[in-house]
């Protein structure tokens, strides 16, 4: 359907596994390193296991990670704003090396999936807080965070587990879901709408009937330019060509000269004090 935007880097991933492999899957993972996702980590693993995070298809190894903190690109030039790492200790970093995978786990300690390790690294904490944030005081939230996480990372693709969402929440919508639906109902596009918070939601052009659709929420950097670029491409790869942006429009020119909207196929609308400005 030409109403809608085309997936980051042309790439619409889905790293969801199903039956027999999701069965296979909960059986090795028992035999694997058990890691547990922080809250943002597992923001993150959602947003690349549904696709919303394409064309990614797991956590991000040396080169892409060097490559996105100097370049706001992956290292095969894709425009990529914010690094997704997966951080754990130089012990749990041993006995993963050993498997060449972890299993990974929420908070609550349910079993997400599994991550290929192809790469495993260390960070330089306060220089990738430099990078992103332009400081290394501990004051800022952003810098605060990196610095309370181990500096061991590792890289590779995820396959995951569906979850059920929790009682009396709607569950967020996946790229092919609303890809599949926007085609059975002829819908002319979709406009998408991001709240600096990190939460967003889409709704349909040229339907009859009025309808909003939750995507997966983005753990927010702190780092307005990189997060509103993030949170633009998540809408992307949902299909929104038109998106209402709560950010203000320099938050995006504090990148614009590496990654554009036109660079992005994107319309962004930015929305301040309840006033919508065309970029």
């Amino acid at each position: 359907m030409s109403g809608l935007a085309e997936p980051h880097a042309g790439v619409l991933v889905d790293r969801f596994v199903t039956g027999n492999r999701a069965k296979e899957l909960r059986e090795r993972a028992r035999h694997l390193p058990q890691l547990t996702l922080d809250e943002r980590e597992a923001a993150d693993f959602e947003l690349i296991a549904t696709g919303a995070a394409s064309p990614l298809a797991g956590f991000l190894g040396r080169r892409d990670y060097a490559s996105v903190l100097q370049k706001l690109t992956l290292a095969d030039g894709t425009p990529w704003p914010v690094p997704f790492t997966l951080a754990l200790s130089i012990f749990q970093r041993a006995a993963v090396a050993e498997h060449e995978a972890a299993a990974l786990r929420d908070a609550e300690g349910q079993l997400r999936g599994i991550i290929e390790v192809t790469d495993a690294f260390v960070r330089d904490a306060r220089e990738e807080a430099v990078a992103l944030y332009g400081t290394d005081d501990p004051a800022h939230p952003g810098v605060a965070y990196l610095l309370g996480r181990p500096t061991e990372l590792i890289g590779g693709p995820i396959s995951a587990l569906a979850v059920p969402a929790a009682s009396g929440r709607s569950r967020a919508c996946a790229p092919r879901e609303v890809r599949a639906l926007a085609r059975e109902r002829r819908w002319s596009g979709l406009a998408g709408l991001a709240t600096a918070q990190g939460m967003g939601c889409l709704e349909p052009l040229g339907s009859t009937k009025r309808a909003l659709f939750s995507v997966p929420p983005v753990a927010i950097r702190h780092s307005p330019g990189r997060d509103v670029v993030l949170q633009a491409i998540v809408l992307k790869n949902h299909g929104a060509r038109e998106v209402f942006l709560e950010y203000e429009r320099g938050d995006w020119l504090g990148v614009s000269q590496r990654i554009s909207p036109e660079d992005l196929g994107l319309k962004p609308i930015w929305t301040v004090t309840g006033k919508e400005r065309e970029a």
